[in-house]
């Protein structure tokens, strides 16, 4: 923990030594005229091709899902060309680094202040470059180069913005979320298990119960439903419960506490305590990380799982190819205790930080490609500028979010997409569709449908199947059944030096629990241990940061 404090401190002392020196040099060059980029008329107003060539040195890591054709790579390739052809802005990749050595790598760049114009930061790091006056305050330049589109997804999620402004002024661009109908865990069911076992679906905990009981009598060798290490399934149960155990919630005086210590959790714990022994759950689930449930799922181990609408694309074409086409999973909302429907945690919906450095010469040109990159996914189509078979060409060759510096996803498209998607099922008219997103995933869902391209089973299992993901968390929406996630922002710092500490210190008590090492009755006692080793810390600072 001492080693922690120091490496942070010296960190952070070497960020600001570096950034202070470049401070005076750019308040001097503030005093004299600023060109806040170019603008023209009409919808793409932003859209002003340079006379000169501008280049813009970023750095990235790979996106995995791309495949590019031969000879393009994260650094050139069909976005960095039509950038190019349209802006005359020449994007220079610096490096690219693996994904997992990404963070790190960037780590040392801030500290050495050998920062690119552009680049993707994780809230910390964010964080920490605007504590060190290390950020492009883009405020002024928003006006002239931000499209309609991001203008209008500034406006849709005021509370996420607001954590990327210092003074009120704007000093990055968060990513954003996928929008609340992406947030609710879903309870996915094996359709050939259920339909030979004729069940319904479940609305209670104990019918549940019941459902992995008769697939384990009717499937011998299976056990009912996955749970590893991290406790993932028990967190994402927590709503059946209406417990929170991996947020921080508002308390009944409207203080912020944390959902993992509140006394609902014994039910849930005594829930899957009764599981473990029963055998539904696998005796060595404490020795399993995601990758082996997901080798147990796709072997055909068990045929329930709680997860995100993302089943689909994590598991489904692997699934359908291994064990059958009907092997798929349904998703449907989370069972209750009570049977009414679960409230859900809303977390917060922004992924990381777009940011661009203060001493970049073409911060107008940095804010023009984010809005190039949505105007291709969206804007361009809904002009008729482009066609859906273009902008698609497009996203095939080069993935949407390979120039990951510039992403910005749009958390209210996500629903209108799922609406497009059912509207084109229903009705087979594909003039519904409004970008690239909706259309690429009802065309994918329709190739696994219409000729069996395993390919298509996420998007068909997330927002096209009657019994898609989608069917069940719009109705969460509509009904407004959330709580939000009282950390609305970056961790704050009294929280962060206990690291992991105290989440695996609770971890740890719920396996023993769960296992039957201790009774539930310990949980009292793991509490006080939370809250004397620092629980009631991080409490008084969340409450002081977010309060």
């Amino acid at each position: 923990m001492r080693r922690f404090l120091v490496s942070s401190f010296i960190f952070l002392f070497v960020t600001v030594f570096v950034f202070s020196g470049g401070q005076n040099q750019s308040q001097a060059k503030s005093s004299a005229a600023v060109d806040y980029g170019k603008r023209t008329s009409g919808p793409n107003y932003w859209m002003v091709k340079y006379d000169q060539p501008v280049t813009l040195h970023v750095v990235n890591y790979p996106d995995g899902s791309v495949n590019f054709p031969s000879g393009d790579d994260p650094s050139k390739n069909e976005w960095t060309r039509i950038i190019k052809r349209d802006l005359n802005i020449d994007i220079v990749t610096d490096w690219i680094s693996p994904t997992t050595e990404y963070t790190t790598r960037l780590n040392l760049a801030i500290a050495s202040g050998q920062l690119p114009d552009v680049f993707e930061a994780n809230a910390v790091q964010f964080r920490q470059l605007v504590d060190a006056n290390a950020t492009a305050d883009i405020t002024d330049y928003i006006e002239n180069n931000a499209s309609d589109t991001i203008k209008s997804i500034f406006a849709f999620s005021p509370s996420i913005l607001d954590t990327a402004k210092r003074n009120g002024r704007l000093v990055g661009i968060p990513q954003f979320g996928y929008g609340t109908i992406d947030k609710p865990m879903n309870i996915w069911l094996r359709h050939d298990w259920k339909e030979a076992a004729k069940i319904s679906v479940p609305k209670t905990v104990s019918e549940l119960e019941n459902i992995m009981a008769v697939f384990m009598k009717n499937n011998p060798g299976t056990y009912g439903m996955p749970l590893n290490k991290n406790l993932d399934e028990l967190y994402y149960m927590g709503p059946s419960f209406g417990v929170y155990p991996n947020t921080w919630i508002t308390a009944t005086d409207g203080s912020i506490v944390h959902g993992g210590i509140q006394p609902g959790m014994k039910a849930i714990l005594t829930t899957f305590a009764d599981w473990y022994r029963k055998g539904y759950i696998k005796k060595d689930f404490m020795s399993m990380d995601s990758d082996a449930v997901r080798q147990d799922l796709i072997s055909g181990r068990f045929g329930v799982q709680i997860l995100a609408n993302w089943w689909g694309y994590a598991n489904g074409t692997d699934i359908v190819n291994n064990l059958g086409k009907d092997a798929y999973f349904e998703a449907y909302e989370l069972p209750s205790v009570d049977g009414k429907p679960p409230v859900h945690p809303l977390p917060f919906d922004n992924g990381g930080y777009n940011v661009i450095n203060k001493n970049s010469k073409n911060i107008d040109a940095a804010v023009k490609c984010t809005s190039y990159i949505l105007y291709i996914a969206r804007d361009a189509i809904t002009q008729k500028i482009i066609t859906f078979k273009e902008a698609d060409d497009i996203l095939v060759k080069a993935g949407l979010h390979t120039l990951r510096m510039f992403r910005l996803n749009n958390p209210i498209d996500e629903i209108s997409n799922y609406e497009e998607i059912q509207k084109a099922v229903k009705t087979g008219d594909t003039s519904v569709f409004t970008n690239t997103m909706s259309y690429t995933k009802y065309m994918s869902a329709h190739e696994w449908v219409t000729k069996g391209d395993a390919t298509g089973v996420g998007n068909w299992l997330q927002g096209y199947a009657d019994f898609c993901a989608y069917n069940s968390n719009i109705k969460v929406v509509n009904d407004n059944r959330f709580i939000l996630n009282r950390l609305m922002g970056p961790v704050p710092e009294d929280v962060a030096v206990y690291g992991t500490t105290l989440d695996d210190m609770l971890k740890e008590g719920f396996i023993k629990i769960i296992t039957g090492e201790r009774p539930v009755s310990y949980f009292d006692e793991l509490v006080n241990q939370w809250k004397n080793s620092g629980g009631d810390a991080q409490t008084r600072a969340m409450n002081r940061e977010y309060n």
